[in-house]
């Protein structure tokens, strides 16, 4: 990677007129050099606030010579670097946050508009020109701080007992949405995994209740505004409490654990519902995120949300939302488990044959002897040794 050249993190088109930086030691090294901030752009391609901060504050005309100019523009994609995305990321996408050369984060927010940009650059430059001792001294308690957090948790022992689940248990029943299904308030996201637990706990004690948790919350979904009752697939979330606002983004790895949870309460519930529901994911991964070249699949489509509003007939004349082909390996190994279960639930063999190829595909593209598997795909491998990815593949591999 090349200090200076345009980022290749962001796979859709960028603005072109900001010289964004790579994440690499030669960005900081420049930022040292020339002793400026860091402007760090975490953006993802499927999200819609993100294009339009491209589309506008980022081919701002002074929003752009001042970028330029007066600090070191670093352009990083959410789904690429999840890493550095945990570590930077402001409560959402796109992620606006400056930095000091060292890396260490001085303010930021979220979506900006042109003015709030140059409004945040002027202050962030004047209190790092002219308030050097305070931004060091803050700067050494806060990395104090955070050593002394992290010797005491390397400290800290615990046993893994049954308890720890009863708890958890509690604490779903206390979140629970009984109006609405889903837990908590808006937004409101499906949280898959904790339909898993009510479904699997209510399965094993015999309770009604946590059973019902799943029954209700799995329905409100597949009924509501979060589900794609045209093109098939959930979107990420929805803004509003009763599901009925999506943010239209459709993501492999949601979908996935999607997939696997309607086909678990297929089996325990025997709704009608949730088997049409199963069955009509996997057509819409089959048709939109299945990639037949690389027989991977692809990491979301983009939250288009004027095609999602049309209805079937109209939607026939637009050109449907963009796919990132990017093979992402756990969010891969999270759909080849649901194809391989929904091949023997469902007695569908091709199904079981399209998530073998696949399997042979990740591991084909993003496995390196020694170094375990790179976190994606995109003419090369990028980022290995990501804990997800090789437990997500590991458990697909088993």
């Amino acid at each position: 990677m090349r200090s200076g050249a345009m980022a290749d993190v962001q796979p859709h088109e960028v603005a072109i007129s900001i010289p964004w930086r790579q994440w690499t030691p030669e960005a900081f090294r420049e930022a040292r050099d020339r002793d400026v901030p860091i402007l760090l752009s975490i953006s993802a391609v499927w999200c819609h606030w993100c294009h339009v901060m491209d589309e506008s504050t980022y081919r701002h005309g002074e929003v752009v010579r001042r970028l330029t100019s007066d600090v070191v523009p670093i352009r990083v994609d959410a789904d690429r670097r999840p890493d550095i995305n945990n570590r930077y990321n402001l409560g959402g996408w796109p992620t606006t946050a400056f930095l000091v050369p060292e890396g260490d984060l001085l303010t930021g927010g979220t979506f900006m508009p042109p003015e709030e940009v140059l409004s945040s650059l002027d202050e962030v430059l004047q209190y790092y020109r002219t308030q050097h001792a305070d931004l060091e001294e803050k700067l050494k308690r806060r990395r104090a701080r955070r050593g002394r957090m992290e010797e005491l948790r390397h400290r800290l022992r615990g046993s893994v007992t049954p308890a720890i689940v009863d708890e958890v248990v509690e604490a779903t029943r206390r979140s629970f949405d009984a109006e609405h299904g889903g837990f908590g308030e808006a937004p409101k996201f499906p949280l898959p995994d904790t339909i898993e637990l009510a479904l699997a706990a209510g399965h094993a004690n015999r309770d009604s209740a946590l059973l019902d948790i799943a029954d209700t919350t799995l329905t409100a979904m597949a009924e509501g505004g979060v589900y794609d009752p045209i093109d098939g697939g959930f979107f990420r979330y929805s803004t509003t409490a009763d599901w009925s606002r999506p943010h239209y983004e459709k993501m492999l790895d949601g979908n996935a654990r999607l997939l696997s949870v309607y086909l678990h309460a297929a089996q325990v519930l025997d709704r009608p519902l949730f088997w049409k529901t199963a069955r009509d994911v996997l057509a819409f991964i089959e048709a939109t995120l299945h990639d037949v070249e690389t027989g991977g699949f692809g990491g979301s489509l983009t939250a288009d949300e004027e095609y999602y509003r049309l209805n079937a007939e109209e939607r026939g004349w637009r050109t449907p939302p963009a796919m990132d082909p990017t093979i992402f390996t756990s969010w891969n190994a999270m759909m080849i488990l649901a194809y391989l279960e929904a091949a023997t639930i469902l007695d569908e063999p091709y199904l079981g044959e399209h998530g073998l190829e696949a399997l042979e595909a990740v591991w084909r593209l993003n496995y390196a002897p020694g170094a375990g598997m790179a976190h994606y795909y995109d003419g090369a491998a990028h980022v290995p040794g990501l804990l997800a990815d090789q437990a997500w593949m590991g458990k697909a591999l088993l």
